[in-house]
């Protein structure tokens, strides 16, 4: 069975999927549609980890085009935002840094957090960028 979606869906697609979503649960499936190889860590030993215990994949447009390792602490009413880490090829323009804005701004109003902050990067870049229309 292949495994589609509409074209125009995809075009409109900008969402990190949540771990468990059919979309990244099936690692297979996943390297097939978007040769995107994706595991998710919180199964992996800490120091095999590569990316972070629950970074999850980011989807924009039709492709995955990085990663995010995210938490919110409740505690202290923040999300924090570990890392991002973007595919090689991924360039950092307007549109993705403005999708992503708008994302980690959804998360912190759904998980009712006041701040939010940028742990690191790994592309200086991005984070700056990021900063700056947060």
């Amino acid at each position: 069975m292949r495994w589609q979606i509409p074209r125009k869906e995809l075009a409109q697609a900008r969402q990190v999927p949540v771990a468990f979503d059919n979309l990244v649960i099936n690692r297979k499936r996943l390297l097939e549609l978007f040769g995107f190889n994706y595991q998710l860590e919180c199964y992996v030993p800490e120091a095999k980890q590569r990316y972070g215990y629950f970074a999850l994949p980011i989807l924009f447009g039709d492709e995955m085009v990085g990663r995010i390792d995210r938490k919110a602490v409740r505690k202290e009413g923040c999300l924090r935002v570990n890392n991002i880490w973007l595919e090689p090829e991924t360039k950092i323009e307007d549109e993705l840094i403005d999708a992503l804005a708008s994302a980690l701004q959804g998360y912190q109003l759904a998980l009712d957090c006041e701040q939010l902050e940028l742990v690191k990067m790994q592309q200086k870049q991005l984070k700056s960028r990021l900063e700056s229309r947060l």
